[in-house]
């Protein structure tokens, strides 16, 4: 098979090109939902960037004509803008921070007969062990709350006195609960164990002091209690940890309630926008600038356009599974996905591509 070597560099340079893209692209949406910005919210910004990019074009295209003396500069600035665009958005932190709740474990009154002092087994499948799983009541009373948080790890002032004592280092899952049946039997169990005259503080395992609810009538004052409520997934809890002040530190959280702050009022989400619209107007109009680049280099009759724009498919389906196991790697068994591996190969790819470029380019 004989290989032209004048058109090798194009051929790199599609791979490189499409190839750093294929660990980004597909995973925004989840990388958009991680810093706290809505999946409904990201069609709509997705839609503004197509629309840019009809705009952009021919602006580009426009300046290239005009000073052809600096087509390579343009074509290299865009390379380097979708690559340092897309790399950025690593940097933004959520918007909301990392979840933390404080509050009281609790199960409800009503247990099932088959139930034992020895442990809650939350892997069981039976109808009987719904009301076995531990529930935390959370002593946050704001209306934004957290509806659902991954990967959580329980801690509290005494360590061996606290959720996940023998298994450290587990992470589980929290779920705010809206049935009331369920609401009004944790709530009845939560009453039923606080006397009216405790008054007590709980030292944290970062050593800041909560104050806990003083009364049962103040622990039923909640004018929706059922925004406080949550049921703890894929974990176990000995019946001597009930009724322990524990606080959950979480990986990420969805973040609900009326009063909850839009995602334009955070800089982040303004810087998020930004570095989209840089990189899908520098991606979108690379590409077509590489396409014009190729039919232009491959002439009439020295090669095949279709076997150039093949080795960018080859780049694109080949690091996309590739940085799809490293993310599952580099995130253990945590539910919440580190991209840090997608991030890292649109860098190397896409540094490869401009050096390319820049010194094969004409």
């Amino acid at each position: 098979m004989k290989i032209n070597r004048r058109l090798l560099p194009l051929k790199i340079h599609y791979f490189f090109f499409l190839g750093c893209m294929s660990p980004i692209l597909p995973f925004l949406v989840v990388v958009a939902l991680d810093l706290g910005i809505p999946v409904a919210l990201q069609g709509t910004l997705g839609a503004t960037c197509l629309l840019t990019t009809v705009v952009a074009k021919p602006i580009i295209a426009a300046l290239a004509d005009t000073f052809p003396k600096y087509r390579k500069a343009i074509f290299l600035s865009m390379l380097t803008a979708m690559v340092g665009a897309y790399c950025s958005i690593w940097f933004i932190p959520a918007m909301r921070g990392l979840p933390l709740l404080k509050g009281q474990l609790v199960r409800p009154v009503v247990m099932p007969e088959n139930f034992t002092k020895e442990g809650l087994h939350s892997n069981s499948s039976s109808s009987e062990d719904y009301d076995s799983q531990p529930y935390f009541v959370s002593h946050h009373k704001g209306s934004c709350y957290i509806a659902v948080a991954w990967d959580c790890v329980a801690s509290c002032s005494d360590p061996y006195m606290c959720l996940g004592a023998n298994e450290t280092y587990t992470k589980f899952n929290v779920r705010r609960i809206s049935d009331k049946n369920v609401v009004n039997s944790v709530l009845e169990d939560t009453a039923s164990f606080v006397s009216d005259d405790s008054i007590d503080d709980v030292i944290m395992s970062n050593g800041s002091v909560e104050p806990v609810m003083r009364n049962a009538s103040e622990q039923l004052s909640y004018s929706n209690p059922s925004e406080h409520i949550y049921k703890l997934e894929d974990v176990n809890v000995s019946w001597e940890f009930m009724h322990q002040y524990i606080s959950l530190e979480c990986e990420r959280a969805e973040w609900s309630g009326e009063n909850c702050q839009a995602v334009w009022h955070y800089w982040e989400f303004w810087i998020y926008i930004c570095l989209l619209l840089i990189g899908q107007i520098s991606f979108n109009t690379g590409n077509s600038v590489t396409d014009a680049i190729a039919v232009d280099s491959i002439g009439e009759d020295q090669g095949s356009y279709g076997i150039q724009r093949a080795w960018g498919t080859v780049g694109w389906g080949l690091m996309g599974p590739i940085s799809g196991l490293l993310i599952d790697l580099w995130s253990g068994s945590s539910v919440t996905k580190d991209h840090t591996p997608a991030f890292l190969i649109c860098f190397i790819l896409g540094t490869l591509d401009i050096i390319t470029c820049a010194s094969s380019l004409k």
